[in-house]
């Protein structure tokens, strides 16, 4: 298992595609602390707290590379699946394609990213949703397995903004 900064730096490194499922209903995340408490206060939010991974992806999609992510949700969503959803504006703008979709049996219970159909890093998170590693897996046949989920979650899924209205959130 390899731990964040080396996550960081495997991620920073894909030449084409970064695809994620995102299967949890809650993460714990230090930088998400205080926007989530305002969230839930009903304060405004600059999103500044997401600069980083906005940068990030700007500058991933600028070079020609793309980043997605599929959000597998329970409805009624919880308080931070809304603020997710509150937050992903402005992922979107900087260029990632997220997508959401409501959670039914069948569908991938484990984050995970794949890097330009290769590599898989396989995302492991304690009981409160904050992340304690990645496991990489290259191993051609998993890695046709997990794309095969990839490509099942994103063909039932929908833009954030029809989600939106189909969620009546």
């Amino acid at each position: 298992m390899i731990g964040l900064e080396r996550f960081r730096d495997t991620f920073g490194n894909f030449e084409r595609t970064a695809y994620r499922i995102e299967a949890r209903d809650r993460y714990a995340m230090a930088e998400e602390g205080e926007p989530l408490r305002r969230f839930l206060a009903g304060e405004p939010d600059d999103l500044a707290w997401q600069a980083r991974w906005t940068g990030r992806v700007r500058d991933l999609t600028a070079s020609g590379r793309r980043v997605a992510r599929v959000r597998i949700v329970s409805v009624p969503l919880s308080d931070y699946a809304r603020f997710g959803l509150a937050a992903s504006i402005e992922a979107i703008r900087s260029g990632e394609d997220i997508r959401y979709l409501r959670r039914v049996a069948g569908l991938p219970r484990q984050d995970f990213w794949i890097f330009d159909r290769r590599t898989v890093a396989v995302l492991h998170h304690d009981l409160d949703g904050a992340f304690v590693g990645a496991s990489l897996v290259t191993d051609p046949p998993t890695v046709a397995g997990y794309q095969r989920q990839w490509e099942r979650a994103r063909a039932l899924s929908v833009t954030r903004s029809e989600f939106v209205v189909s969620a009546r959130v």
